[in-house]
């Protein structure tokens, strides 16, 4: 916050510090009033063998004409979780879990698209924005990381419409693209800006803004999204735990570096770094990530192992109910 500010004056940090505690703690108390009316997952209750629990929050959920066998049959005959066919659904997963075959391409693109993220160098950027501004030779850093900000709400509210009509995959691919492109010309311009050329600030301005735009529907919501899309239903819990300690873990070591990171490598160097990264994201996404738009979660681990390197998830093939299968197929293939 205080980086935001860089020419605030001093005397008034601990009043904007404390409005902000302020806010956060009411936040954080309508969260926790919220959650309160939140029902246990579906998935969960079943695995826990509280099966009319969960046809009570299937129909609370989803409504009242929902079809409840029709879900709970294709989860206990298509399942392609091990434990499930064991008859271990009721234990909790547990990190041996998470290397067998049904779980290893899901981790790994869960886990990867969460480094991803973090090392395409948002935090960086946002938490940095102000100082970019200044070496870029604005005078107004704070209206500039204003713009920034408001174009970061915009494009978000924006993802939430194009997600479910874009697609998940092609958004990640889009996005890749524009951040590495942004990305590349924030690098051109700092390399410029060392040398004879001073570029207008807006360029900088308008290269930022659309590194937030893209970065914003596409690289920052879908990694969220397709976690709980992609883990089988019986390591979901722990999967999901870890790809998001990857996530802030990473977070932490981005902003942590950016620093050293731009005295050795120059700030030129280092959004070419990011650019490198964005271009190992779309190779990532393009060969491994399937779409998992409008596909029940079976059908996303259908989808998986069609795109499996080396067998991978579909090591499994024979735990899979072939109508299941079929019905997936037929969608997958749509």
């Amino acid at each position: 916050v205080y980086d935001g500010c860089p020419d605030a004056d001093t005397s008034t940090v601990g009043s904007r510090w404390t409005v902000l505690a302020w806010g956060g703690a009411i936040l954080s108390g309508v969260l926790l009033f919220a959650a309160l009316s939140l029902p246990e997952s579906p998935v969960w209750l079943l695995a826990k063998g509280r099966r009319p629990d969960a046809v009570n929050v299937m129909r609370r959920l989803w409504g009242q004409s929902y079809d409840t066998e029709e879900y709970i049959s294709m989860r206990d005959g298509g399942s392609i979780n091990e434990g499930e066919e064991n008859g271990n659904s009721h234990r909790g997963a547990t990190l041996r879990d998470l290397f067998k075959p049904h779980s290893r391409l899901p981790m790994l693109i869960g886990c990867g698209l969460m480094l991803m993220q973090q090392w395409s160098g948002n935090n960086a950027v946002i938490f940095f924005c102000s100082s970019i501004f200044k070496q870029s030779g604005m005078q107004d850093t704070d209206l500039a990381s204003l713009y920034v900000m408001g174009t970061q709400v915009a494009a978000t509210a924006l993802s939430v419409y194009l997600m479910d009509r874009a697609g998940r995959r092609l958004l990640l691919l889009v996005a890749s693209t524009g951040m590495g492109v942004a990305s590349g010309t924030l690098g051109l311009l700092f390399l410029l800006k060392h040398g004879s050329s001073s570029p207008p600030s807006w360029i900088t301005i308008l290269a930022l803004m659309t590194y937030i735009i893209f970065f914003s529907i596409g690289m920052g919501p879908i990694p969220w999204l397709i976690m709980g899309e992609i883990f089988p239903d019986s390591t979901r819990a722990l999967a999901s735990s870890i790809a998001t300690m990857v996530n802030w873990f990473s977070a932490f070591g981005v902003t942590f570096l950016f620093a050293t990171m731009e005295s050795s490598l120059k700030d030129y160097g280092t959004f070419w770094f990011y650019t490198c990264i964005l271009g190992g994201a779309f190779m990532f996404v393009f060969i491994l990530v399937p779409e998992t738009k409008g596909l029940s979660n079976w059908e996303v681990q259908l989808a998986l192992r069609r795109v499996a390197p080396c067998g991978g998830a579909g090591d499994d093939k024979d735990l899979i109910d072939p109508k299941v299968e079929s019905k997936a197929v037929g969608v997958i293939g749509a």
